[in-house]
């Protein structure tokens, strides 16, 4: 407007430059419209998918909605207590019909021998390595034999021996797995090397092999007989059958400069 006013003449856009600036201003309303297209397809994958989720959902989300409430929490509760106290009554039910004291008593194989008993060894696992499995098949073999007496051959305790006085192996080892009826006669015991301690255990120290003689096992139970002046002769000798048990762990030579041979009435004592 200056320049009109002045009387100078302007300058008018050639035709070249009006085409440019149409193209211009086209270009730019085809990057706008490519902006707003790509909103909504944002929208079309993220916020209409979230609305529809909310409303309906998929059936994965409505089966974990429906184990997370309380409802469904109740059923899996009671679901798990009823397996545990099934398998409970099984394994009751199982043991019971197999080592009762009627099947027991009704258990006439092996009569004809005047003397019958169940040798076993290296058993003393604390309830591992299937020691209840191999008790339960005991106890079934003593249903039918009737077993007088059992042997054990040694490593009664492992992985050396025990270590105090009521130590807790007598009962995770023993007494708590060979509590059937049919293994319930004396326990005829020697030592085993690991027994003694045999570099099994860094404590192996204090291992105490006495604490398996008669005279500190039958506080706990009565049926263990060991080590009692290594003589087991109760009665006199009859013409049936003789036993002869031999702890042979004092006889190993290598055995004697171990840290673990000088215990209380270990290696050392007995050699």
């Amino acid at each position: 407007r200056a320049r009109e006013r002045a009387g100078i003449p302007t300058a008018q856009p050639t035709q070249s430059e009006a085409r440019r600036g149409e193209r211009a201003t086209m270009e730019r309303r085809t990057v706008d419209e490519f902006e707003l297209s790509d909103l909504d397809q944002v929208d079309d994958l993220l916020v209409r998918p979230s609305r529809s989720y909310k409303k309906g959902g998929s059936s994965c989300s409505k089966f974990l909605r429906l184990v997370c409430s309380k409802v469904g929490l109740r059923w899996l509760v009671f679901c798990l207590l009823s397996l545990m106290i099934g398998a409970a009554i099984g394994h009751v039910t199982v043991r019971s019909r197999t080592t009762d004291s009627t099947s027991y008593a009704k258990a006439r194989a092996g009569d004809e021998y005047t003397t019958r008993f169940i040798v076993v060894g290296d058993w003393g696992r604390q309830g591992q390595y299937h020691q209840p499995e191999v008790a339960m098949q005991m106890a079934l073999v003593g249903a039918m034999l009737r077993p007088q007496f059992v042997i054990s051959t040694g490593d009664n305790f492992y992985p050396s021996g025990l270590k105090r006085v009521n130590d807790s192996q007598i009962w995770d080892s023993f007494v708590n797995v060979y509590d059937y009826p049919s293994l319930q006669g004396p326990w005829y015991t020697v030592l085993g090397n690991h027994d003694y301690g045999d570099d099994s255990a860094k404590d192996d120290y204090a291992t105490r092999p006495d604490l398996q003689s008669t005279e500190w096992m039958q506080s706990v139970d009565k049926r263990w007989v060991c080590c009692g002046g290594r003589d087991f002769n109760t009665k006199e000798a009859t013409e049936d059958l003789h036993l002869f048990f031999l702890d042979t762990s004092p006889f190993v030579h290598k055995y004697y400069g171990q840290n673990w041979a000088s215990v209380r009435s270990g290696i050392l004592d007995q050699k």
